[in-house]
């Protein structure tokens, strides 16, 4: 298999990046926000389910996949407090 793989829905591009010697995980990118982000897995068949799904988000236009997990989780920690 060759890689990269670019994953396209839409207009919206995710990357898949296969494993090096010296680094063992497959790599998502893509681009919201303006930013560039990496997610690593470490089986191909995740990554790739995660690149179609994130490929969606993104032509979607949902603000969700700016977030970086850490962002994410405070957002939900304040929706879970506003709802006390």
């Amino acid at each position: 298999m060759k890689f990269p793989k670019v994953i396209r829905h839409r207009k919206a591009e995710v990357t898949i990046y296969g494993k090096k010697k010296n680094y063992a995980f497959y790599r998502i990118a893509y681009r919201a926000d303006g930013k560039r982000h990496l997610v690593n897995f470490t089986k191909y068949s995740v990554a790739l389910a995660a690149a179609e799904k994130k490929a969606k988000e993104l032509a979607e236009g949902s603000p969700v996949a700016a977030l970086t997990a850490a962002q994410a989780r405070d957002a939900l920690t304040a929706f879970q407090m506003l709802d006390s």
